[in-house]
């Protein structure tokens, strides 16, 4: 026979499981937008690093915006947290049987600040809320 006191432990249970989940901060969709000397900084990849592991990176289209990241979190997206901001230059060379363009560190003429390419000396820093506002814009400087 189910008793009040059944129902008062589900209740309980029910309340905890919703506490939790409320809490927990998921993945959110981040724009960057890179320009240098007012211009934007095109065809790069955007790497988000920061100090507990998480990563993300995007690629800028003509207009220096990187809007699709990929990244650790399930489903796509950036996980909350604070973040420095480095870029790989696109190499010189064809893109891989997959179609893929190879993105690695620089071997010839930059088209942005050497100072970026490390997260050691970047000042770029962004800050991805969970459901806030997540469109960054980086004026890149020497």
């Amino acid at each position: 026979m189910i008793t009040p006191r059944f129902f008062a432990g589900l209740w309980v249970v029910a309340i905890g499981i919703t506490s939790f989940g409320c809490g927990s901060e998921g993945p959110s969709p981040v724009t960057v937008s890179v320009t240098y000397k007012g211009e934007p900084v095109q065809d790069v990849r955007v790497n988000l690093l920061n100090s507990n592991g998480k990563t993300a990176f995007g690629f800028t289209d003509a207009s220096g915006k990187a809007e699709s990241f990929t990244s650790t979190a399930p489903g796509g997206g950036v996980l909350p947290g604070e973040y420095t901001v480095t870029l790989a230059p696109k190499q010189e060379t064809p893109p891989s049987d997959s179609g893929a363009a190879a993105y690695a560190p620089p071997s010839t003429k930059l088209s942005f600040p050497k100072k970026y390419v490390s997260d050691s000396s970047s000042d770029a820093k962004v800050k991805v809320t969970s459901g806030g506002e997540n469109d960054f814009q980086i004026e890149l400087t020497d």
